[in-house]
């Protein structure tokens, strides 16, 4: 919980509260363990020692994070981060940040994660910490592949794999095979993804590393589902959902990703009322997170889920609650689909003049992330709320539009692992089909 000891002249009640402290963390009780790091803190701040106020902040911000206080979470790496700048500790700063740029990520703010992970590798630089500069590059690229940026995500990833070579770090190039691994899965190129996923599975088995193998079990499954192979994405999903049993609590969200996904996946088969016990499952874990990514994929499935079934006022509640929520923390990426998804009831139930606006928000942003199987589904809805509106001409375009772009997708490659995103690789349904390719919530 805390990344060093108390200073040898500490006071020994301070360093007997926060030793009882880590006891109460290593208990799950972080609550009480956030008690005893407040008055650890006071006693610190009474004697004037800086070195340790920033230790126990960086530990009052993790607990609260744990806890969902982010507000209490920023403020106290905040002050952790001056302290160790007042100190000159460029180490102890960039920890300060990283702490700091996790905490935007979770809660999907992408660009102010970035910011902080460029202050964390800017203090890194200075103190030589080549190990830790792995550790912050490959976050980083988190980030910048959450917001559409894969080029910038690929080239911090693959600068951590080079350090993690150099070092010998094995868990840490886990890390960078299997973000890689992701990064290929996105663009498309799914057998290099599946020889990094692999390569990071062997690691992440032989480390014993649970939890790491299951993040990237789930996100084999993943690849499984974008290549088409639902038997198997659905038999990874419920490996990983087996396997997060043995998981400690706080690895939630990994499981949260498994019912997620296989949830999803059934909808798409057109099996809605057995993936609602999955869904509401994965909500029941994420409860408390009101506006993190995760969530709103849970919150977007539930509602195609609805809408299957029948209960279309029920299930646009759900849609609409994800697009709040993905709107507030920028999360473009998922946002496009449920954009997408609120305007196939709309055409469905003709109210096109309400379609059109989502429709095209949504096509902007997957130009953007240059999502062209989601477009080609988007471009013939658009087309089909335009001829509904009477625009006969304007409609023609988006489905010509639409062909060609499909016709383009595919089309034979230099490599056959480079087709991503073709038409006929999209889920069953209809209302699923206008969304492309689902992500992965973790």
């Amino acid at each position: 919980m805390t990344d060093t000891a108390p200073t040898p002249e500490a006071d020994p009640s301070a360093a007997a509260l926060e030793e009882a402290a880590s006891q109460q963390f290593e208990a799950g009780a972080c609550a009480k363990a956030l008690a005893l790091q407040r008055q650890a803190l006071g006693l610190h701040v009474a004697h004037h020692r800086l070195a340790d106020q920033a230790r126990c902040h960086l530990s009052i911000g993790y607990l609260s994070f744990l806890l969902r206080d982010h507000a209490g979470a920023h403020q106290a790496y905040r002050a952790a981060i001056r302290l160790r700048e007042s100190l000159k500790d460029c180490h102890g700063a960039a920890v300060g940040w990283e702490r700091l740029a996790e905490l935007h990520q979770h809660m999907g703010d992408h660009q102010a994660a970035l910011h902080a992970f460029d202050q964390a590798l800017a203090c890194l630089r200075r103190c030589g910490a080549l190990k830790d500069l792995g550790t912050v590059l490959n976050n980083k690229a988190v980030s910048h592949r959450e917001i559409g940026q894969r080029a910038q995500a690929m080239q911090c990833q693959e600068r951590a794999l080079e350090i993690r070579h150099e070092l010998g770090d094995d868990e840490g190039l886990a890390a960078s095979l299997h973000n890689l691994g992701v990064l290929h899965a996105d663009a498309g190129a799914h057998e290099a993804a599946a020889a990094s996923l692999e390569q990071a599975r062997e690691l992440r088995e032989s480390l014993g590393d649970r939890s790491g193998l299951a993040s990237t079990e789930l996100h084999i499954g993943v690849l499984h589902e974008q290549q088409g192979d639902f038997e198997q994405a659905a038999k990874a999903y419920e490996g990983v959902i087996a396997a997060c049993a043995a998981l400690p609590p706080h690895d939630g969200r990994t499981l949260a990703a498994a019912l997620c996904n296989l949830g999803g996946l059934m909808v798409a088969r057109g099996e809605a009322a057995g993936a609602m016990p999955l869904l509401e499952r994965a909500r029941g874990l994420l409860q408390e997170s009101v506006e993190t990514p995760g969530l709103a994929y849970v919150e977007y499935h539930l509602g195609l889920a609805t809408i299957a079934q029948g209960d279309v006022d029920g299930g646009l509640a759900a849609l609409t609650k994800a697009q709040d929520i993905q709107q507030a923390c920028g999360d473009i990426r998922q946002l496009s689909a449920t954009l997408s998804a609120k305007a196939w009831v709309d055409v469905r139930l003709r109210r096109f003049a309400s379609a059109e606006p989502l429709l095209r928000q949504a096509l902007d942003i997957q130009q953007r992330l240059d999502e062209h199987g989601a477009r080609v589904h988007t471009l013939r809805l658009l087309g089909d709320c335009l001829a509904g509106q009477g625009h006969i001409e304007a409609a023609q375009q988006c489905h010509t539009q639409a062909e060609h772009l499909a016709m383009l997708l595919s089309l034979p490659l230099p490599s056959a692992d480079a087709q991503a995103g073709r038409p006929d690789a999209a889920p069953a349904t209809a209302l699923a089909a206008v969304n492309g390719v689902r992500r992965v919530l973790q």
